[in-house]
């Protein structure tokens, strides 16, 4: 008889172990919904190319540049299926088309959980036939290109009665200004460091000269 000794030491941390750059769908790791399924690797998360429209001018040297744009890129996922029997197998993938099809799915992998991406599942790769234990790949379309931050920044008015907004990515965003006012106003104005003007209201409205209420005119 010989003493059996478990040399892996428990820690009391019983989370699950995931790829570095398993995929989350919605919020849910594909590796907790269907069985055997584990990512193997992800591409297209890099570096995107950029359109490029020009034009050439005459007899001019070079070419006019007219606009630059980001395309759509794709994101392709290489995946490994292990399951014990042609039962298990087709159970998997009838729970992997359930999970992948749709629109604009928010993605978010293991290796960056601050960035997810809004992506609609595109294209597979066929499946090898005759067993249970297969690697193959599907892609999602990723039609604006980029990633979005999960954190959503608020920035407040300060002494100087300014908002001072901190772009820190590299894509231009659409900031949603909210303003609670304490008393009737008849103007709203919002001026940029630009002198970029938002005027809602009427200017020659007086102060303490009340006026009917009007509808709603704008809203963003």
């Amino acid at each position: 008889m010989y003493d059996f000794r478990d040399m892996n030491v428990f820690t009391g941390d019983e989370t699950p172990s995931y790829p570095a750059e398993a995929m989350q769908v919605d919020g849910t790791y594909l590796e907790d919904v269907i069985l055997g399924y584990r990512t193997l690797q992800v591409t297209g998360r890099e570096l995107l190319n950029q359109d490029v429209a020009k034009q050439q001018i005459g007899r001019s040297d070079g070419e006019s540049l007219q606009y630059v744009r980001n395309p759509s890129r794709e994101i392709t996922v290489v995946y490994e299926l292990v399951s014990a029997s042609n039962q298990e197998f087709r159970q998997s993938f009838r729970k992997m088309n359930e999970v992948l099809h749709g629109e604009q799915h928010q993605l978010i992998f293991n290796d960056d959980k601050t960035k997810y991406w809004l992506g609609t599942f595109s294209d597979v790769e066929e499946v090898p036939g005759g067993r249970n234990s297969i690697t193959s790949s599907f892609s999602f379309e990723v039609v604006d290109g980029v990633a979005h931050s999960i954190d959503v920044s608020t920035a407040v008015v300060d002494e100087t009665g300014k908002i001072n907004i901190d772009n820190r990515g590299t894509y231009p965003t659409y900031p949603i200004i909210t303003a609670k006012m304490k008393s009737d106003n008849g103007l709203v104005a919002m001026v940029n460091d630009n002198g970029g003007v938002l005027e809602f209201g009427n200017p020659d409205e007086i102060d303490g000269v009340t006026k009917q209420k009007s509808d709603k005119a704008f809203y963003c």
